[in-house]
């Protein structure tokens, strides 16, 4: 890994620290980063091609759900699978810009994990609240 030849990793071997706290704690996190970056894309892009495959296979799920409703122009269903699986691919995306922070300062990813998710049933309760809504 080149992770192990960075500065501070040779630094941490210089304080003489256990070799495996060296490699847990310093190496992987910062070696990791790119990996969740791309396993997220791969996630995304395995969600998208469950559509071709239901459809292809005639296997029930959402994908195909999602197809059928577009041909039968059903489109409450319609619109409501395509807004599932756009909110399944943003909380999946945020989930993945997300995951250096929480290794890096995991209460700076917590306090915006929490902003996030009062921003988002704030939003919910002014838009289904009757009382909250204007003539």
């Amino acid at each position: 890994m080149e992770v192990l030849r960075e500065d501070y990793v040779r630094t941490s071997w210089a304080k003489r620290l256990e070799g495996r706290i060296v490699v847990y704690k310093h190496a992987l996190n910062n070696a990791l980063i790119p990996v969740v970056t791309i396993v997220g894309g791969q996630l995304r892009v395995l969600l998208a091609g469950t559509v071709v495959v239901e459809t292809i296979f005639a296997l029930p799920g959402m994908g195909r759900l999602t197809v059928e409703a577009i041909l039968f122009r059903d489109y409450p269903v319609a619109q409501t699978n395509v807004m599932l699986v756009a909110g399944t691919l943003v909380a999946l995306n945020l989930m993945v810009e997300q995951a250096p922070w929480l290794v890096l300062s995991p209460g700076l990813a917590i306090s915006l994990a929490v902003l996030g998710f009062n921003l988002f049933g704030d939003t919910l309760r002014d838009a289904w609240d009757p009382k909250l809504r204007r003539s």
